[in-house]
């Protein structure tokens, strides 16, 4: 079943495993980093500056959204053991939202890839990732992480 929203102008398709009516046109972000990071450093992009989400930074989201997966990708390097968090300040608590999607993918990989996920961010909050790197390898080189996402009406 389809809804065309009047204000938003956008056609919504209710998501029975959401339990929630979420845009029909798929959209990303992407960010990145053109560096070589160590071992226990990380991919701080969107304002992230510590592997804490506890800061008032990050892409500012601009309507209400529902984070549905997110790819990452590194120049050369193989990953192993390695941390990678969607990170939410939520900006009507005027608080970080700890409860931030965090996935630790076993075995070596030079990207990754997630689906299925169901992390919603209302406007004005804001959206930060974390890459913490493992023990297993020495440095990784210009990451990049494509968020996708699905717009919530307003």
């Amino acid at each position: 079943m389809l809804w065309f929203h009047t204000t938003d102008l956008e056609f919504y398709a209710y998501d029975s495993v959401r339990t929630a009516w979420l845009g029909v046109v798929e959209r990303t972000v992407q960010m990145g980093r053109e560096s070589s990071l160590t071992v226990n450093h990380y991919l701080r992009v969107a304002g992230r500056t510590e592997a804490s989400p506890t800061k008032q930074a990050g892409w500012y989201v601009p309507h209400a959204l529902t984070v549905t997966g997110y790819h990452w990708a590194n120049r050369n390097n193989t990953a192993s053991d390695w941390a990678h968090r969607l990170c939410i300040w939520d900006e009507g608590a005027s608080a970080s939202n700890t409860s931030y999607h965090a996935t630790s993918p076993a075995g070596s990989y030079q990207h990754f890839k997630t689906i299925g996920i169901s992390k919603d961010y209302d406007i004005d909050d804001r959206m930060g990732f974390l890459m913490i790197a493992g023990g297993s390898v020495s440095a990784v080189q210009d990451q990049s992480v494509t968020i996708t996402y699905r717009r919530r009406p307003s």
